[in-house]
């Protein structure tokens, strides 16, 4: 989540299984979307995200999160 109002500072920090290298294709509803061998991101504004991972031997996990922020 966000520490205020207004602020684009949330991070997410993503564990995941399967074999590795992973690559992690991320996207979200206000931001598009981006490939990165990066499990972690940072100063992403309020959204919803998704993202999908896939293993070295192309196994595929998805995942939803919500970056939200203080009143």
């Amino acid at each position: 989540n966000t520490t205020c109002y207004g602020v684009c500072d949330g991070s997410v920090l993503v564990q995941a299984d399967g074999i590795p290298p992973f690559t992690y294709y991320w996207g979200s509803n206000n931001s598009g979307s981006f490939t990165s061998l990066d499990n972690s991101q940072d100063s992403l504004c309020v959204d919803t995200f998704y993202l999908s991972v896939e293993d070295w031997v192309g196994c595929e996990f998805t995942y939803d999160f919500f970056i939200e922020q203080p009143d």
